[in-house]
């Protein structure tokens, strides 16, 4: 009897500090919770042990020099690595110069901490919208050569675009919608509020559309038992609410993931890259 072989399918993890990230936008408070994003990933390691999955960490900078060794060790043995920015800020109006140091800051964390070379990218929210020539002149200057950051409706080539002006390989995402908020085809918020039928049909959908099937997802998407940022304070409905919404759907991601793993095979998108 034959073994039915799995379709490839590629994991990325944004890795980040999201408790910091929401602290700092809504709240003006710099402060880490390192402690509560290894915890998280080793509730998403033991998910992608079950599931036999590799995948591709983009990771922040200031939250990679702040990891304790056996989570870098960890990560290193198990998993490839990229750069998600120096400390998730958007890159909307950023030019090209502020781009290129945030980059080479965020690269030189990671490389001194995991003494490993960086070259894959990922734009903190995707945010390099109609700012993709800075974007791209800032991260080749800072020695990426990979960059998973576009988000378009079609591609006219098969699963790649290739920045010929900059000598970069960009792994777009599909969209659907219009503007900032489109749903990203499929990761984050979509990943965890869709039920998983639309999700397998999407990811089909996607890869008959030339598009190469990506599933995204951050190390806090299976931290269900998280609490709140700010538990009580009428004078903050936006983060309350934007809180909630990331954490709602979490405990739904390690079903997922295992519905998903009986069809596909995840792997790291830098065994795609490098094939």
């Amino acid at each position: 009897m034959s073994v039915k072989i799995k379709k490839p399918i590629y994991l990325t993890v944004d890795f980040e500090d999201y408790r910091y990230n929401f602290s700092r936008d809504f709240l003006t408070k710099k402060k880490y919770y390192i402690d509560e994003v290894e915890k998280q990933y080793w509730i998403i390691k033991k998910i992608f042990n079950k599931i036999n999955a590799k995948a591709l960490f983009y990771i922040v900078g200031e939250v990679a020099d702040k990891l304790s060794k056996d989570v870098v060790e960890d990560i290193k043995k198990n998993y490839d690595i990229g750069s998600h920015s120096l400390s998730h800020l958007k890159l909307l109006k950023m030019s090209d110069e502020e781009i290129y140091l945030d980059t080479k800051k965020s690269v030189e964390l990671i490389e001194k901490k995991f003494l490993k070379r960086v070259l894959h990218y990922r734009a903190p929210y995707f945010s390099i919208d109609k700012n993709e020539e800075n974007y791209y002149k800032g991260i080749s200057r800072a020695g990426i050569k990979y960059s998973s950051s576009l988000r378009k409706k079609y591609i006219d080539s098969n699963n790649i675009i290739s920045i010929n002006k900059y000598g970069i390989i960009e792994i777009p995402l599909r969209s659907i919608g219009f503007g900032l908020k489109r749903i990203t085809v499929i990761g984050g918020s979509y990943f965890r509020l869709m039920p998983i039928q639309l999700i397998d049909k999407l990811i089909s959908d996607t890869i008959k559309l030339n598009f190469l099937p990506i599933i995204y997802l951050h190390n806090y998407e299976a931290d269900f038992t998280a609490k709140p940022i700010i538990e009580k304070n009428i004078f903050k409905i936006k983060l309350k609410t934007n809180d909630f919404l990331r954490r709602l759907g979490r405990s739904t991601v390690e079903n997922k993931l295992i519905y998903l793993s009986k069809k596909y095979s995840f792997q790291s998108l830098d065994n795609f890259v490098r094939k």
